[in-house]
């Protein structure tokens, strides 16, 4: 699936928010590191149009899917679409200005999801590294 696809890393807590949130998973490689891979990072789905109730359902190491449309990209279980990553299109091809790296984000891959953001014990929101389905990106 990729340099960042499944991990036998433990599963932490990485966060806790003011909120009361917290946010629990596998610890990932800095994002430049995921963009010089060719394995961009998702960090949670955008707000606006409000995610499925389903996300409540998603764990760690589930493996789901991204698509670019015309208005971005969606997150897909095998139910349908999750929500939308918050990746902006104008950022697609820029280079990312520490490293140098090409921020590529590919119109078809596969999300592994490695961090949960929880809240009262319900999952709230995910993150992640996509993986490019094999001559894309």
């Amino acid at each position: 699936m990729g340099l960042f696809s499944r991990s036998t890393s433990p599963i932490v807590v990485l966060s806790r928010r003011k909120d009361g949130s917290v946010l629990r998973g596998r610890r990932l490689p800095f994002a430049e590191t995921l963009y010089v891979a060719g394995t961009p990072p998702i960090w949670g789905l955008a707000a606006r149009p409000e995610p499925s109730e389903r996300v409540a359902r998603v764990r760690i190491d589930d493996v789901l899917s991204v698509e670019r449309d015309e208005r971005g990209w969606t997150v897909s279980d095998a139910a349908g679409v999750l929500g939308r990553a918050r990746w902006r299109a104008g950022d697609d091809g820029k280079v990312y200005a520490r490293t140098g790296a090409v921020i590529a984000y590919p119109d078809h891959g596969t999300l592994v999801v490695s961090q949960l953001l929880q809240r009262d014990g319900h999952v709230v929101d995910f993150g992640g590294v996509v993986t490019p389905t094999a001559g894309d990106g």
